[in-house]
């Protein structure tokens, strides 16, 4: 009995490591977010009604971030009125470097799903995604993140499980501890579920309360903050604003081709 327990030992520690590895994948709220300096506006775009201007861009594990391996973009605008009678913002989209058209999503759910789809949609054309990656985009300085995105909750984001302790002299303790890890791996991995559920509605919860909603009121010069959620688009061309002014259905046109040129894709 007292080998049995004694090899129980590497069990407990079997058990807590698939605790972190059940707890180890998906969106996470960081403790200590990534802090962004701003450093002015990335782009402008205006016409006779409206005025918009891109302030900040943040992507998976960049300045700015605040959950961890984030699978979406979150950008951040700025808009003001220039009609007499206001403006009424409907929605805000890019145009990836596929021509696809990226629409807002709601949910931490809708995002990661629509990004997994521009992501077998980049494989298709042989175009291996790198969310996060920079390229050749000017709005992502390189920082120092790892240490900010490898622990969050007081939980690592990897663990390192050996199995060589599990070996045993004797015949009868061999089916205790196997049987042990039965009993032991269940529910570690039932509480990791748990776990998971509860850092994936938080950041559910996170999105909501940040994202603005749409349709938006404008009224004035007055600039208005805006923020949107989108899943990734590899390489944007332009990011389009679609809007109500003077009883008239308009959209404006922000050309983003050049500064955002190669995010999430490949090192050249």
């Amino acid at each position: 009995m007292k080998h049995a327990i004694a090899n129980m030992r590497p069990i407990l520690s079997l058990a807590a490591a698939l605790l972190l590895v059940g707890c180890g994948g998906g969106s996470r709220i960081l403790d200590d977010p990534i802090e962004a300096e701003y450093v002015g506006p990335l782009a402008v775009a205006s016409d006779t009604h409206l005025e918009l201007t891109l302030d900040q861009l943040v992507v998976q594990n960049g300045p700015g971030t605040w959950a961890r391996d984030a699978f979406w973009d979150e950008y951040r605008f700025t808009a003001s009125s220039r009609a007499e009678g206001g403006v009424e913002i409907r929605g805000i989209a890019v145009i990836n470097s596929l021509g696809a058209v990226v629409e807002q999503k709601t949910t931490r759910f809708s995002l990661e799903k629509a990004s997994k789809d521009t992501k077998r949609e980049y494989a298709k054309a042989g175009i291996e995604l790198v969310p996060g990656n920079a390229g050749n985009a000017d709005i992502v300085t390189p920082a120092a993140v790892a240490a900010g995105v490898g622990a969050v909750g007081g939980l690592g984001t990897a663990a390192v499980i050996s199995t060589t302790g599990l070996a045993t002299t004797s015949a009868l303790a061999a089916p205790m501890v196997a049987g042990a890890a039965v009993v032991f791996a269940a529910p570690v991995l039932a509480v990791g579920g748990i776990m998971k559920t509860t850092y994936n509605e938080e950041v559910d919860d996170e999105i909501q309360a940040r994202q603005t909603v749409f349709p938006l009121r404008i009224e004035g010069p007055e600039p208005s903050s805006i923020v949107v959620f989108l899943p990734i688009g590899p390489s944007p061309r332009e990011i389009r604003v679609d809007y109500a002014a003077d009883a008239d259905e308009r959209s404006l046109t922000v050309p983003v081709g050049e500064l955002l040129d190669g995010l999430h894709l490949p090192s050249k």
